[in-house]
């Protein structure tokens, strides 16, 4: 048993082998790679924290500085100050503390003697503070005090009435350690441990400050000054980094983190996304190679097996499309070319044998058609001459000289007729033009038609303008009208109508047009009705008719067309070439 693998299934087992080696790849990527790039991420960021710390120190200050000015913009609150009025200052104090957010709010005189105290936080006494108004202070200053084991961080400014001089001052503070470590740690990511003379007076609260704090060794690594960033290994193995800052305080920033705690969650994240990355862009790599594969490559593949099944089995009646512009779109552009010469030489070759066909047809017709003017020549002969001898002896019954007249004229067209047929199949063409009036013309070749179409029930109308002269062999176009007319009449119900409808156009053309509301032309034989043996079935047809009346047309120099509809009706159309004509009245020509 022979196994054989297909080329979809090749692709398939080639790409998961492809999502296999990237999911392994994506795996040694992160654990080298990616955290290698990591770790250099992380220190840029860590070398940052000094100037991090720097700009929060600068915003800070800018910030407690407008909001001391905004409290020094009461005019009340200056005039209470510059007066010593301690009740108003009292009064109005609290809500200026509220606005600014401190604990202490100091402010005293001129001389720097305390007019008002509020320590929220129990900070401080009187004779601490009064030492922030002990030295002259130009501007907002910073100060700090320790207070308690406490480092206050306290800023200073002088109170000016609108004079500009110098009634008082005003001083606000907090604990260092309250908001700077969750500041800084909310800026930086890192977390902060504040220290002050050899002593932590602040931190923020995380497990690794914790073991940092009861890491006596560490500890003292930590607060013996400024350093640029160390590694430490805790007990527990995992690696920390510390750097200390240097600021405008007393106080010393320690920021300290653990490599592992920052890069280990990107590092999940990035595992994540790309394995799912490997799985969904996998799937997809398979999904499109499928498609690839048995839409584009399969189908082409398919088509073309089907296009030479068609074709070995004589099938030529359809079309390859190309589909693309590889080689595969290239080999069905060659199969439709090569199908497009063959259904050509088929075709040419149904055509020859049509014609082929024909011109036996026509020389046959035309054998038999000499045949019978020859044989047809001497009794038609005899029947014209007895009835001219009946006609002269009897030439007072006018009854019996016009049905005389009417064999004679019938027997001349018998013989035209034939002869008609005798020069189609010899493809001779012989006119006799002569100038005719359509009106009389028209007239007689419905007079003639009348008695069958009465008989039928069929109503037959002649209409159109009167013209002056127009110019046709009138005995062969006659034949195009009989023949349309004829059909018509074998085609038409009783009730039936058929018009004949001439006239003149711009175009110096002489247009007759024969129209009918009968059953139409069948679809099937309109686009080769005027071609040679083409019949619709009728009983005694020679399917020659039509082919003639082509003939008669074109020997004019003209054109003949149809339209017909199935259940409407069918409209014969013939255009020929003329001198313009002069339209007068519009007669009428019709049987009830």
């Amino acid at each position: 048993m022979n196994f054989r693998i297909s080329l979809t299934q090749r692709y398939l087992a080639f790409t998961a082998a492809v999502i296999a080696v990237f999911i392994i790849g994506t795996q040694l990527i992160t654990s080298r790679v990616v955290r290698s790039g990591l770790e250099d991420l992380f220190r840029q960021r860590f070398d940052r924290t000094q100037a991090v710390t720097d700009q929060y120190s600068t915003v800070h200050r800018l910030a407690k500085k407008t909001e001391l000015e905004s409290v020094l913009q009461s005019p009340r609150f200056v005039a209470a100050i510059e007066t010593e009025d301690s009740a108003t200052i009292s009064a109005e104090l609290p809500t200026y503390q509220r606005v600014l957010s401190a604990q202490l709010v100091a402010v005293a005189n001129r001389q720097g003697k305390i007019l008002f105290l509020s320590d929220s936080g129990e900070l401080s006494t009187p004779n601490q503070v009064s030492d922030l108004f002990a030295l002259p202070v130009y501007g907002t200053s910073v100060k700090y005090l320790n207070i308690r084991g406490q480092m206050i961080e306290t800023f200073v400014s002088p109170i000016s009435n609108g004079s500009g001089n110098t009634v008082g001052w005003i001083a606000e503070g907090s604990p260092l350690a309250e908001s700077l470590p969750d500041d800084l740690k909310r800026l930086t990511g890192f977390d902060v441990i504040l220290s002050w003379k050899g002593r932590i007076i602040g931190a923020t609260a995380s497990t690794l400050c914790a073991q940092v704090q009861n890491s006596p060794q560490l500890m003292a690594q930590l607060c013996a000054g400024p350093a640029p960033m160390t590694e430490t290994a805790l007990p527990s193995g995992e690696l920390i980094y510390s750097s200390l800052s240097a600021s405008e305080s007393p106080a010393l920033v320690t920021f300290v983190t653990s490599l592992d705690t920052h890069i280990s969650p990107i590092k999940s994240q990035i595992t994540q996304y790309l394995t799912f990355l490997a799985i969904f862009g996998g799937l997809l790599a398979m999904v499109l190679i499928y498609w690839f594969t048995t839409r584009r490559i399969g189908r082409q593949i398919h088509l073309l097996v089907d296009a030479a099944e068609k074709i070995s089995a004589g099938d030529l009646a359809f079309t390859i499309k190309t589909r693309s512009k590889d080689e595969l779109g290239y080999l069905a552009g060659e199969f439709e070319k090569m199908r497009d010469r063959l259904v050509t030489s088929r075709q040419e070759a149904e055509a020859a044998h049509g014609a082929s066909i024909a011109s036996e047809r026509l020389a046959a017709v035309g054998k038999l058609a000499t045949g019978i003017i020859h044989d047809f020549k001497n009794p038609m002969a005899v029947i014209r001459g007895t009835v001219d001898l009946i006609r002269t002896r009897d030439r007072e019954n006018e009854r019996l000289a016009r049905y005389c007249t009417t064999i004679h004229d019938q027997v001349d067209r018998m013989v035209d007729l034939t002869r008609d047929v005798l020069d189609y199949s010899r493809g001779e063409s012989r006119l006799n033009i002569s100038e005719v009036d359509p009106t009389d013309y028209f007239a007689t070749v419905k007079g003639f038609h009348q008695s069958a179409f009465d008989a039928a029930g069929i109503t037959l109308a002649a209409t159109g303008p009167a013209l002056t002269r127009v110019k046709l062999d009138e005995h062969r176009f006659r034949r195009v009208i009989d023949n349309i007319l004829n059909n018509a009449r074998e085609a038409l119900r009783p009730g039936g109508r058929v018009d004949i409808v001439w006239q003149c156009t711009d175009l110096n053309q002489f247009v007759v047009e024969v129209v009918d509301n009968g059953p139409g032309i069948p679809e099937k034989i309109r686009s080769t009705l005027f071609d040679p043996f083409v019949t619709s079935n009728k009983e005694g047809g020679t399917g020659l008719g039509l082919a003639i009346t082509k003939k008669i047309v074109e020997d004019h120099g003209g054109t003949i067309s149809v339209q017909s509809e199935t259940g409407v009706g069918t409209r014969f159309r013939i255009e020929l070439p003329i001198a313009p004509a002069t339209a007068v009245t519009s007669p009428v020509l019709q049987t009830a």
